[in-house]
């Protein structure tokens, strides 16, 4: 393990003592009898249609890249690499996602990682930028807070210039140098032309888009019912915050599972809301629950789903008649 990973979980581990430190745990305790489980189970039943929107979303890419694969390969496919993108340092993750649609749909790794940096890029620029609109209306007054949405609205399209930007990149192969450096500028090159192709697609922007403030609303929508299980004093734009909070802390600490960044965000927000700091910890605890565990249980179910339909391909392959 490199010192790097060494620093990260001391990390982690440290912010997950300064939350404990600073809460009662009988009162955590107490606040997490107090939920109902009619509203536990409701947030974890809305995590299908987060999974039926993973697909849509990447479909529309594919398809874009001439890529038309299966419902019953996309899906756990979809589902598998959002969620690990999700949960790992840097989304390193999502490399599961393009080695499965390598081998199970023949998708170039080059294709793959177009569609990966097209999905991660665009759904953390509309997260980080939605959430400080929110957060604007929240903690300004309304004029001060509809001047900066006005200055941002322009911002929420500026991903259509994206492929004007990837256009000023050189074209021209290297002809001189190492080797594996050649190699390197040319899938360079090529991701970043396939990435110019899908954001000169006006109308896949909108529509992904749409798909995605669709997923913002539904686990904005999941973090808001588990608020309201312990109070009532949270309103929906606090819960879109404390999501946006939590998401961008745990991208940004590189922590495997966001592991104290993203919880302690989670409370600190809720707290400056009108919750108190256990209650905070409590609904931390809540999302790991309803939200991270049962996606990463299903994220499980679709890569060995995945090992055994190769293993299955590999099997019907095998006994072909040659």
């Amino acid at each position: 393990m490199s010192r790097i990973r060494y620093l990260h979980l001391a990390l982690a581990g440290a912010l997950l003592a300064l939350l404990l430190w600073k809460t009662d745990i009988a009162d955590v305790a107490s606040a997490l009898r107090d939920v109902s489980p009619l509203t536990a189970i409701a947030v974890v039943a809305l995590n299908a249609p987060l999974a039926v929107l993973f697909w849509a979303r990447s479909r529309m890419v594919l398809e874009r890249l001439g890529h038309q694969i299966p419902p019953r390969v996309l899906l756990p496919v979809a589902l598998l690499g959002n969620v690990a993108g999700s949960l790992t340092p840097a989304s390193a993750g999502e490399l599961l996602r393009t080695a499965m649609l390598k081998s199970h749909a023949d998708v170039t790794s080059r294709d793959g990682f177009a569609l990966v940096l097209y999905e991660r890029a665009l759904s953390l620029y509309l997260m980080a930028l939605g959430t400080g609109v929110v957060a604007a209306f929240i903690a300004l007054p309304l004029p001060a807070a509809a001047l900066i949405a006005s200055i941002a609205a322009p911002l929420f399209v500026l991903p259509v210039a994206g492929s004007k930007i990837l256009s000023l990149l050189p074209k021209q192969r290297i002809a001189r140098g190492p080797a594996f450096v050649r190699d390197l500028v040319e899938r360079v090159g090529h991701v970043a032309g396939r990435l110019q192709w899908l954001l000169r697609d006006r109308g896949l922007l909108a529509l992904w888009s749409a798909a995605t403030a669709i997923i913002f609303a539904i686990i904005t929508l999941q973090f808001w019912l588990l608020t309201q299980a312990l109070s009532t004093a949270i309103s929906p734009q606090e819960a879109w915050v404390a999501l946006g909070a939590s998401q961008l802390a745990a991208i940004a600490s590189l922590l495997p599972l966001g592991l104290g960044a993203a919880d302690g965000s989670i409370a600190a927000v809720l707290r400056r809301a009108g919750m108190t700091l256990e209650q905070g910890t409590a609904v931390a605890i809540l999302v790991r629950a309803t939200i991270t565990l049962p996606l990463g249980l299903a994220a499980i179910g679709c890569y060995l789903y995945l090992q055994r339909l190769g293993s299955a391909e590999e099997r019907s392959t095998a006994d072909a008649p040659t």
